[in-house]
């Protein structure tokens, strides 16, 4: 899904900032003339705020944050990383925006 929202998210126009957990993983499936439009960011998502510390504040400003990490990687015993994740990603837009007094 992350792919398919990159192309389209640079079809129209936009900067995207891309937060994974390897780079290596989008160099392998996206074309070279996609990859270089995008700026990567590699952590660990149930951690955002960390690396918002890290990344985010003052080297980009990000208007919107769309979360694609999904139910894919669900494993098969139902122990999914996905409630941290968005908890984290959450935390991480709530202090962006307290950051820079606006939502």
């Amino acid at each position: 899904m992350g792919i398919r929202l990159v192309a389209a998210l640079l079809t129209h126009r936009h900067d995207v900032i891309a937060f994974l957990r390897s780079a290596n993983k989008v160099v392998a499936v996206l074309p070279a003339s996609v990859y270089r439009q995008i700026n990567i960011v590699e952590g660990d998502a149930k951690h955002f705020i960390l690396h918002q510390e890290r990344y985010l504040r003052g080297r980009w400003l990000c208007d919107a944050v769309l979360n694609a990490a999904g139910l894919a990687a669900l494993p098969p015993w139902g122990n999914s990383e996905l409630p941290a994740i968005s908890q984290s990603v959450l935390n991480g837009v709530r202090e962006a925006g307290l950051d820079r007094k606006k939502p």
